[in-house]
This record gives C-alpha cells, sequence and structure tokens, in this order.
C-alpha cells in the first residue's frame, strides 16, 4: 500500500538479474529494518528522503560474491537499461558501503542514474 508501483517494478528487475534480495530481516529475528517504507514521523532517515515517499530501497544481494560496488557498478555500466527500467538514482558508495540505495524519484536528467551522497 505504500510503496509506488513503478518501485515494485523496479525491485521485480533487480531480482531477474541478480536473484534474491534482501532488504528488511526483522521479522525473522535480524536486525535490518526501515531500508524499505519509511513513515514519515520516524527519525530514521532524512527528512524529506525517498524511503517516507515510497519510492526508495535499500538492499543487499544474497548470491555469493554479489557485493554492492558490483551492483552499483553494474547498474552504472548498464546506464539506459536501469533508466528504462525506472531507477533514477543509486547512493554514493563511499556512503552505502554494505548495501545499495535505489530510488525512482523524478529527476531532470534524461537517461542518466544520479548518484547522491544525502
Amino acid at each position: 500500500w505504500f510503496l509506488q508501483p513503478r518501485l515494485l517494478d523496479l525491485l521485480h528487475a533487480f531480482r531477474k538479474r541478480w536473484g534474491p534480495l534482501v532488504v528488511n530481516t526483522y521479522a525473522d529475528g535480524g536486525d535490518l529494518t526501515m531500508r524499505g517504507y519509511r513513515p514519515p514521523r520516524t527519525s530514521t532517515g532524512a527528512e524529506y528522503s525517498q524511503h517516507k515517499l515510497g519510492a526508495a530501497v535499500d538492499f543487499h544481494a544474497t548470491r555469493d560474491g554479489l557485493t554492492p560496488d558490483a551492483i552499483r557498478a553494474d547498474i552504472m555500466d548498464n546506464e539506459a537499461h536501469w533508466y528504462r527500467c525506472g531507477l533514477r538514482a543509486i547512493e554514493d558508495g563511499d556512503i552505502a558501503d554494505t548495501w545499495v540505495h535505489a530510488d525512482v524519484r523524478p529527476t531532470s536528467l534524461d537517461e542518466k542514474i544520479k548518484v547522491v551522497r544525502p
């Protein structure tokens, strides 16, 4: 109910490319929370985070050897493809070192994926 449909479509494309992905693990007793939708009043993340609009997700892959850096490199090496899939922004790996942030925010960049440093 809270995620934008274009984000769900993008996640499906990611899963087809990289296999199973991990977003949150709290339901299974893990410590990962708030990596998808974040309620507007949460103190997690920025005040105007794309997560709070249902337009962003943080994830990592479960496939051995598929690091967040490798996923970001694949995204940038295939930028036009991922743009067509709805991806508009990723977070710089210097900040997101153990996860990949992806979002579907509107940008003014034509077929270019924005690399953000929040």
